[in-house]
């Protein structure tokens, strides 16, 4: 994952807007087998970030809350810090809420599903990234950090 930072200068010298984007890859692993390749995305707000966060998924009766963490391969597989931010994806104009991990993605946990990995992997399912379309879903202090103007910010 990169943010990079891209400032427009005006005719005259003047600096205009400065663009945030995010390049987002997750490789071909036991979590997300098949990765994603190279998404960009502008970054529109504050960045999110903890050990984990609490999400909900599905729609009506079917709707549950399930806990969220990155993953990455460091040492053959282990969790790494998920973060949530505000964006656009610049190839579809599409914005909403990016949550993203480690180069493996994130891993939805989930104690009734199984094992991945022959039993590494925590119970759940791996995906390279969710996008939430409605703050609403997002727990109270993600909201509060992404409507925030402050540069770097984390809950654990």
């Amino acid at each position: 994952m990169a943010l990079t930072r891209v400032t427009n200068a005006t005719q005259e010298g003047r600096y205009a807007k400065t663009m945030e984007t995010l390049n987002i890859y997750v490789k071909d692993c036991s979590n997300c087998p098949g990765g994603m390749e190279l998404q960009l995305f502008e970054l529109l707000s504050p960045v999110w970030s903890g050990e984990r966060v609490r999400l909900l998924f599905g729609e009506g009766e079917q709707r549950r809350t399930y806990t969220v963490i990155g993953w990455s391969d460091l040492f053959l597989g282990r969790p790494c810090k998920v973060k949530i931010a505000r964006v656009r994806h610049c190839d579809s104009d599409a914005v909403g809420y990016l949550v993203w991990g480690g180069n493996c993605g994130v891993r939805i946990l989930d104690r009734a599903a199984g094992r991945g990995q022959g039993g590494r992997l925590p119970r759940g399912y791996g995906r390279p990234i969710i996008w939430v379309e409605d703050a609403a879903d997002l727990p109270k202090q993600v909201q509060k950090r992404l409507s925030s103007n402050e540069e770097d910010g984390e809950e654990g």
